[in-house]
């Protein structure tokens, strides 16, 4: 902490996060993975390791909405996965002609 009250993150005080750690603490967590090009490469995405107790929420979840008499909610299901990839979409790359895209791949 500084004079002003606010907390400095330093790489001293930043746990190291895993799978295992993640279920041994019962978590509900996400971490990053790794940087990828998604649908036809137009797409900068985040892609993000999922706790195991994120997993079976995700699964929970779509089974009360699967089991549900809402029209909308068994419909979501229908065009879902039973697994899921967490991701961030970070840009669009889609816009850029040729040259300006492998620019900013670089």
């Amino acid at each position: 902490s500084n004079d002003e009250g606010t907390t400095e993150t330093t790489t001293e005080n930043v746990e190291t996060l895993d799978a295992t750690t993640a279920t041994q603490q019962q978590q509900h967590v996400l971490w990053f993975d790794k940087l990828s090009l998604f649908s036809r490469n137009s797409l900068v995405v985040a892609v993000l390791q999922a706790s195991p107790l994120l997993h079976a929420l995700h699964h929970d979840l779509r089974q009360l909405a699967k089991e549900s008499h809402v029209k909308d909610m068994v419909e979501v299901t229908k065009k879902s996965y039973d697994t899921w990839t967490a991701h961030v979409t970070l840009g669009d790359l889609s816009g850029l002609a040729g040259p300006q895209k492998k620019e900013k791949l670089q």
